[in-house]
C-alpha cells in the first residue's frame, strides 16, 4: 500500500507537472507578445489610448483561468500576425539604418557657377568614396527655390537667408576689388573706397548687399560706397571676363 500510495502520488506530481508545462509554454506567448509590443510601443500615444487589443476588437484574445492563460484561436491569429508585424520593422530598422551609415541613392545638388571650378575636384573625391551615390548637378546663379525644385543641396557664395533651409559656412569667400590694366590705361587707380563712386563698377544681380560695397580696413573700420556702372548681370563668370577685358572694376 505505501509503494502504491508513492507511486500514485509521484504520477499524481508528474501529471501536475505535464500540466504546467505546456501552460508555461502557452504562457510566454502572451507575455512576450505585451512585454515586446510595450517595449517597441513605450510613451506611444496611440498606444496608450488603445490599451488591451481585445475589448477593443470585440473578440477574446486570452482564456484566463486561475491556474492558466492561453491563447484563443483567434489569440493566435493575433499574436502570430502581429509577431510578424514586429519583425517586419525590425527589417525596416536595419535596411534604415543601412541607408544611413552608407549612403546611396540620387544627390540633387545646386551650385553657383562662379564656384564650380573649384568644387569639381571635390565631387570627384566624394563620387570614388561614395560609390553608390549619383550626382544630379545644376549650376547657375539665381537663388533657387530649393524645396520647390527639390534640389538636396545648395552651395552658393552668397548666404541665403530663407527660414526654412539650415545652413552650414564651408570657407570663408573674400570679395577683392580688381581690375585690368587695360581699365587703367584711361582711368585713374582708385586710391580709397570713396573713390568709386567715379568709376565704371561691375555689379551682380544677387549680390546680397546691392549697389552699396563695404569695405575693411586692417583696424577693423568700416567704409561703404554707393557704387555705380554701365553692366549689371545675373552671371559672376560674365562679370569675371569683363573685368578681365578691361571693361569695369
Amino acid at each position: 500500500m505505501g509503494g502504491s500510495k508513492f507511486n500514485d502520488q509521484k504520477q499524481s506530481e508528474r501529471h501536475k507537472g505535464d500540466d504546467r508545462q505546456p501552460d508555461d509554454k502557452v504562457r510566454t506567448e502572451p507575455i512576450f507578445l505585451v512585454a515586446f509590443l510595450k517595449n517597441r510601443l513605450k510613451g506611444c500615444k496611440p498606444y496608450r489610448e488603445r490599451g488591451d487589443a481585445g475589448p477593443r476588437l470585440g473578440v477574446r484574445l486570452l482564456n484566463r483561468t486561475t491556474r492558466k492563460v492561453s491563447l484563443t484561436e483567434t489569440g493566435k491569429f493575433y499574436y502570430e500576425r502581429t509577431v510578424q508585424i514586429l519583425t517586419d520593422l525590425d527589417d525596416a530598422d536595419r535596411t534604415a539604418g543601412a541607408l544611413t551609415t552608407t549612403p546611396r541613392g540620387m544627390l540633387k545638388l545646386y551650385a553657383n557657377t562662379a564656384i564650380v571650378r573649384f568644387l569639381l575636384p571635390i565631387l570627384d573625391e566624394f563620387l570614388a568614396l561614395y560609390p553608390a551615390i549619383s550626382l544630379n548637378l545644376h549650376t547657375g546663379d539665381a537663388m533657387v527655390d530649393m524645396v520647390e525644385e527639390g534640389y538636396d543641396l545648395a552651395i552658393r557664395s552668397v548666404p541665403s537667408h530663407h527660414p526654412s533651409l539650415v545652413a552650414r559656412k564651408l570657407t570663408p569667400w573674400r570679395h577683392m576689388l580688381v581690375c585690368s590694366p587695360k581699365y587703367l590705361e584711361t582711368r585713374k587707380a582708385p586710391q580709397e573706397p570713396a573713390d568709386l563712386s567715379d568709376h565704371d563698377c561691375l555689379q551682380y544681380t544677387y549680390y546680397p548687399y546691392g549697389d552699396e560695397w563695404t569695405f575693411e580696413d586692417t583696424a577693423g573700420r568700416r567704409t561703404s560706397v554707393r557704387v555705380k556702372g554701365t553692366v549689371l548681370s545675373n552671371n559672376a563668370e560674365s562679370l569675371r571676363h569683363l573685368a578681365l577685358a578691361g571693361r569695369c572694376v
